[in-house]
């Protein structure tokens, strides 16, 4: 099985939470030190607790499924990990 890419995650959790308009979901890279651990870690900007457990919901069952993602798409800046980040359409609703 291959790893899906880290937009796929991101998308995924984006779709499954439904942010409010101007918040914001990363991904960004870790350094796994285990080939057990996660190579990604997700965060999130404030939103209501609905919304936040969907959150932490979703990134469970999204690391237990894609425990390692592909960054190979992803730019690498200088002395920092990849990210990738989307922002929820300031032009929606």
């Amino acid at each position: 099985m291959s790893d899906k890419p880290a937009s796929y995650v991101l998308d995924e959790l984006f779709r499954f939470v439904k942010p409010p308009r101007g918040a914001a979901v990363i991904i960004r890279e870790r350094v796994a030190s285990d080939p057990t651990e996660p190579n990604w870690v997700a965060a999130c900007s404030a939103m209501d607790d609905d919304k936040g457990n969907a959150f932490a919901q979703k990134v469970a069952e999204l690391r237990r499924d894609n425990l390692r993602v592909d960054w190979s798409s992803v730019r690498k800046l200088k002395y920092s990990e990849r990210v990738v980040l989307k922002v929820a359409d300031l032009n929606e609703g």
